[in-house]
């Protein structure tokens, strides 16, 4: 069974993803905020990980930083999670490997799913 990361600090987010990829058949590791979001990482070896940008402890953007020189964590696919749509966050993002990007305000679970199956297959 493929597993999924989510790192995320909104539990009501967090919550709504972890169900619905749970029901899409895979395995689910949450971790609401950066520090516990690179422990999992190192740990578990995910197969994709979901990634907030605004996290306690360590942001998103520095944990990818953090992920990409691990040779165990750097080949690991992200897909971003943000409030933000904006072009220079995304640009950096896509600098550091992020894969896609999901907007909060914007975002729908089955398109959530579709990204991850994309990505895993």
């Amino acid at each position: 069974m493929k597993k999924v990361l989510i790192i995320e600090d909104d539990k009501e987010i967090l919550d709504l993803l972890a169900k619905k990829i749970k029901e899409s058949g895979y395995q689910v590791l949450v971790a609401r905020d950066g520090e516990e979001g690179l422990r999992f990482l190192r740990e578990e070896k995910p197969d994709l990980v979901l990634l907030d940008i605004v996290l306690p402890s360590v942001d998103g953007l520095e944990l990818m930083r953090r992920k990409q020189v691990l040779p165990e964590t750097a080949n690991i696919p992200v897909i971003i999670i943000s409030n933000s749509g904006a072009a220079s966050e995304i640009s950096q993002a896509r600098h550091l490997g992020a894969k896609d990007w999901i907007i909060k305000t914007k975002f729908s679970l089955q398109e959530s799913i579709e990204k991850i199956e994309k990505i895993i297959q």
